[in-house]
């Protein structure tokens, strides 16, 4: 299913699946070797990018946690492709979807309305 990007609310959606796909792996380092700075205390761009977009996955990941478990499993089956059986999928996505939204304002993440 190719998912068509409309609004703020999808970029964060699609950002949380991508966050829940990636594994966790091992405590530590696991994909980097450690290493030391020289010098000030700055990071690149992208680094601070993927830093925010694993911080608004983490707040999506809870505001679908508060949702109720038929809403959840709408966004999980349409997100992550997982298998639920539903009598009215369409109301319920869009029920969860508005409920998602609702709690990403009340935390403070940016839906890109002014």
């Amino acid at each position: 299913m190719l998912m068509r990007v409309t609004d703020y609310l999808d970029i964060h959606l699609l950002n949380w699946a991508d966050w829940m796909r990636q594994s966790i792996g091992v405590r530590g380092y696991p994909q980097k070797a450690a290493g030391l700075s020289t010098g000030g205390a700055s990071e690149e761009f992208d680094h601070m990018v993927e830093d925010e977009e694993k911080r608004i996955a983490r707040i999506t990941d809870t505001c679908i946690n508060d949702l109720t478990p038929m809403q959840g499993c709408a966004i999980h089956h349409c997100y992550l492709h997982a298998v639920f059986q539903f009598r009215d999928y369409e109301t319920t996505l869009e029920a969860a979807r508005e409920g998602v939204r609702e709690r990403l304002k009340r935390k403070g993440v940016w839906m890109g309305e002014t």
